[in-house]
């Protein structure tokens, strides 16, 4: 359904709510873990959909159950995505869940325009590896000239914000790369003719370029 609806737009999109799914193994607390496969056809889903996800500030889950017993579960259900157009209105959102006795999902609460930014609360930190990325300059002087230089402080604000996310974006799709990396090296390992071999020590040296910047980072 998400596919289908990101087919074609072009025009500023967010949607929010319980999903009723994961994207990593760290969005669940308690037994059993989440099957793989759901968490890589999700995260598949919403990166083929242009979607980059809101970060959630006040907590880490939005849903439990069975609390204080050994069968208590926590969960991050409810979640918030946008695409670029939106993000360049609303670079200074921000994304906050509540604690509520009333349900056991706990509701989160968007603010578009969030002007509580200070040095204390928000932290921006530059990672060297970026600059390695091919795409991240032009990006971020895209984002740039987009926006109206009528005050200077809410523009840098805005392109920290979007560095940000772009990062962390990157990070998950950096940690991917590796481990794909790593896989390919292993069908490789134990072919012994001379063109198995070669491809070896390609797929490797890719391996060690992508672990060097994985230390810069």
């Amino acid at each position: 359904m998400l596919r289908n609806l990101a087919h074609g737009v072009n025009i500023p999109w967010c949607i929010c709510g319980d999903f009723n799914d994961m994207l990593y193994t760290s969005d669940k607390a308690g037994t059993h873990p989440h099957p793989q496969n759901l968490l890589d056809g999700f995260r598949s889903a919403i990166e083929d959909c242009g979607l980059d996800e809101l970060e959630l500030t006040g907590g880490e889950f939005t849903w439990e159950k069975s609390k204080g017993t050994s069968n208590w579960v926590r969960e991050r259900l409810d979640r918030v995505f946008a695409n670029n157009l939106w993000w360049r209105k609303f670079p200074l959102c921000n994304l906050a869940v509540k604690h509520t006795t009333k349900s056991d999902h706990d509701p989160i609460i968007l603010d578009t325009v969030c002007a509580g930014f200070s040095r204390k609360n928000f932290r921006f930190c530059f990672e060297n590896t970026w600059l390695n990325e091919p795409d991240f300059k032009k990006e971020v002087a895209d984002f740039w000239s987009a926006i109206p230089a009528i005050h200077v402080l809410p523009k840098l604000l805005s392109v920290a914000s979007f560095m940000a996310k772009w990062g962390r974006n990157f990070f998950h799709k950096f940690r991917d790369k590796i481990k794909k990396q790593k896989e390919v090296l292993d069908t490789l390992k134990d072919i012994s003719d001379d063109i198995g071999i070669q491809q070896y020590f390609v797929e490797k040296n890719k391996l060690e370029e992508l672990l060097l910047h994985e230390e810069i980072y």
